[in-house]
């Protein structure tokens, strides 16, 4: 998951009081708050009090669906109805009568509408089912919760922001309902826009208003912001969800393909009129949403219009919904004239007088330590000493990131043992003579520590350690987080020895794990930028290289049990080492697909990946049956179609070898074959239903897509295969030539 270019905060309304923040160091909160009771309705008098006729609530759900079907798109989500059998299996018969396939970020919304609909009497609570399914369906689109940093916070963007933002908050007589907090320099992107984003949140708190954050990522940034704002409202506020599925019973089909604006009258702006028009209270208790826009190069494309929108809403008077706008500095290739009726304050993040704040954050940082760690401490010992705050002080210069950084590195010891006291007397010596910063420079001290600790480590193993932290990166941002945080998958992937690997990954761990995420995201961003890595610079932009090497590790182990011993150290038992070399297996094949249609329609492929793509074991995909979207795979199908020239026939639906007229020959009776001409748009659509055959000699599998199969396997082929059994109603069954009789 790349840096987030774009965050939604989402704050619901006046509560008793504020939940306590988490004692621990750089935790991301688990709770999800229970809204206030007056938020909470019947689901069922939801569908009733709609106006649509002597429809019944079931008819009343495929209308909606059929009048907004899923517009074409980059996402693909887990198909709802394996979700909530997974999830709630006591309520099986009741998920397959949800006429819910493919998902995609504008059908989040009427799966918020529709799910407790249908299911909220058998499930324990209507907020339980809101809570799982948004943290899944976030989950599955690059979402993650957030909260404001368990740290003490920044203290002088606190104070700065603090008067402006609760004058304005507080007062029912506010001239705008917009508040816009800019950052004038340009420190790091990403991490100033969050910083002020969390800082609102955290005073939202302290002023009785319950801060509950939500963040996204991805390629597509701002397109389908307003269809996740109305998916938080959806999840949050039941009367909402009545009018906005109202809103769209009475709209246009296809209002999600229609442009930013139209998406933001249907679906919040109306709806939100005539709730506070019903219920007054949510004028004097009005929610606040906080959008952070980070750094984008899309400004112009996305940004602009959005705020404009927001400008424009902005005027009407009274309105039940108050909006914060975070932003860096503005490109400066961009004109725009932000609007003077907003609220505007502009908070720098590098300030010389954080140094006030800069102990209280350090001490409090390195007491979460000892807490931690407290096995290596004695009850009597003084730790850290006022020396060693002093000298640590000194080189972090009152950069807020770098003391972040610095905590986490000794969390870690010293990369043998995780005891803090090594680690504080490691990091003195890196941090020795740091060059102070600046106000033109305020990463210069971060850059140099970044800078003798990658020296310090690297060796003659500067480039196997450099492949390491990229792919491990790479996995983590773009692919499968699970992959980058396995050693022995990433020393495999890499060629690597066990030494060596058990020499890096402490890096590793600090890395992408420190601090919740601080450490990866400065790190990252240190990387990246010649200018600032030097010879550590990494390129991160390309998705090649780790796609290849993607293939090359399932490709050097064709047979599940080779690979399964490959993915532990030491296996217990039997069945574990099979249940997690299955997790790795399809979580692998699944970011395989995403990757492949990246790779293939966007860089074009090169004659590495063709010929691995050639060579590649199709067979490993049996073990996905039941698991794998649908969308997803046709996707895969698609994109491998798409390069025909470089990949002739390696999707066909016609037979061109003895082995693919046995498989045609079993599987004609059953379903049709693909259109693979249109299969693309097909996804949309409605779910792709035939038949296709993949790959070439005797790695070629037969793939049936089709909604209602249901795939079992009671053991793997082979002699030496650990028994297992995969259960699961998908859109996918792959076929290998020695399963002909299953079909």
């Amino acid at each position: 998951m790349s840096w987030p270019t774009s965050r939604l905060y989402h704050l619901t309304p006046l509560i008793s009081r504020p939940l306590p923040l988490s004692p621990s160091l750089g935790l991301i909160l688990n709770h999800t708050p229970r809204p206030p009771s007056y938020l909470s309705t019947d689901p069922y008098e939801e569908i009733e009090e709609l106006d649509l006729g002597s429809l019944s609530r079931q008819e009343a759900i495929e209308f909606l669906l059929r009048n907004h079907p899923v517009p074409t798109g980059e996402y693909y989500e887990e198909n709802p109805k394996t979700f909530l059998s997974r999830y709630y299996p006591n309520v099986s018969d009741s998920v397959h009568s949800l006429p819910v396939t493919g998902m995609h970020p504008a059908n989040l919304i009427l799966l918020c509408l529709i799910a407790s609909l249908s299911l909220a009497v058998e499930l324990p609570s209507e907020w339980d089912i809101w809570s799982k399914i948004e943290l899944r369906l976030m989950a599955g689109s690059d979402w993650r919760v957030i909260h404001p940093s368990s740290l003490i916070p920044r203290g002088n963007t606190r104070k700065g922001l603090r008067g402006k933002f609760v004058t304005w908050l507080c007062d029912h007589h506010r001239r705008s309902n917009m508040f816009f907090v800019e950052d004038p320099d340009r420190f790091d992107g990403g991490h100033t826009t969050t910083a002020m984003a969390e800082d609102t949140v955290a005073i939202c708190e302290e002023t009785n208003r319950l801060g509950a954050a939500y963040q996204w990522s991805g390629d597509n940034g701002l397109r389908h912001v307003i269809v996740f704002i109305a998916l938080q409202l959806a999840a949050r506020c039941s009367p909402y969800r009545k009018h906005a599925a109202q809103a769209l019973a009475d709209s246009d089909p296809g209002v999600f393909e229609l442009d930013m604006a139209k998406q933001f009258d249907v679906l919040i702006a109306q709806p939100w009129e005539r709730l506070s028009a019903s219920q007054p209270r949510y004028l004097e208790i009005p929610l606040v949403v906080v959008l952070d826009l980070g750094v984008l190069q899309s400004f112009r494309e996305h940004a602009l219009p959005l705020l404009k929108i927001l400008d424009q809403y902005a005027c009407r008077q009274p309105n039940p919904l108050l909006f914060v706008v975070c932003v860096g500095p503005t490109p400066s290739d961009v004109s725009f004239d932000f609007p003077v009726g907003w609220e505007h304050v502009k908070i720098s993040l590098w300030d010389p007088d954080a140094r006030r704040d800069e102990e209280v954050i350090l001490r409090y940082g390195l007491q979460v330590v000892r807490h931690v760690r407290s096995d290596y401490f004695t009850d009597d010992e003084i730790w850290p000493t006022q020396d060693q705050i002093s000298k640590v002080m000194d080189a972090v210069g009152g950069v807020m990131e770098f003391a972040g950084a610095v905590i986490a590195f000794i969390m870690e010891g010293d990369g043998i043992s995780k005891n803090p006291k090594l680690g504080m007397e490691r990091i003195l010596k890196l941090i020795s003579n740091s060059p102070l910063s600046t106000s033109a420079e305020p990463l210069r001290g971060l850059d140099h520590f970044y800078f003798r600790f990658l020296s310090q480590i690297a060796g003659p193993n500067r480039d196997e350690i450099l492949d390491t932290i990229s792919f491990s990166l790479l996995n983590f941002d773009e692919f499968n987080a699970r992959v980058a945080n396995n050693q022995r998958y990433v020393a495999h992937a890499l060629g690597i020895s066990q030494e060596l690997s058990l020499r890096i990954w402490p890096v590793i761990e600090w890395t992408i794990r420190g601090n919740g995420g601080v450490v990866r995201d400065s790190f990252r961003s240190f990387i990246r930028d010649p200018q600032r890595s030097g010879e550590f610079f990494i390129l991160l932009t390309s998705n090649s290289k780790i796609f290849g090497q993607s293939l090359a590790i399932l490709q050097r182990s064709p047979r599940i049990s080779m690979l399964m011993r490959e993915m532990k150290w030491h296996p217990i038992n039997a069945l574990e080492l099979a249940n997690e070399a299955s997790l790795h297996i399809r979580s692998s094949l699944s970011r395989l697909c995403s990757a492949t249609r990246q790779i293939i329609l966007r860089e074009g492929c090169n004659d590495s990946i063709t010929r691995q793509l050639r060579e590649f074991d199709f067979r490993l995909f049996q073990y996905t049956c039941g698991e794998m979207p649908v969308a997803r795979f046709s996707y895969f199908l698609g994109a491998l179609y798409v390069a025909y020239d470089l990949l002739p026939d390696i999707v066909r639906t016609e037979p061109i070898t003895p082995t693919d007229k046995q498989f045609i020959e079993r599987c004609h009776r059953v379903v049709p074959p693909l259109d693979m001409q249109d299969v693309m748009d097909r996804v949309w659509r409605g779910q792709p239903y035939g038949h296709a055959l993949l790959g070439y000699g005797d790695k070629t599998v037969l793939v049936i897509l089709n909604d209602d199969i249901v795939a079992s396997r009671d053991s793997f082929t082979g002699t030496d295969e650990v028994p297992m059994s995969t259960t699961g109603t998908g859109a996918v069954a792959i076929y290998t030539l020695d399963m002909l009789d299953d079909i």
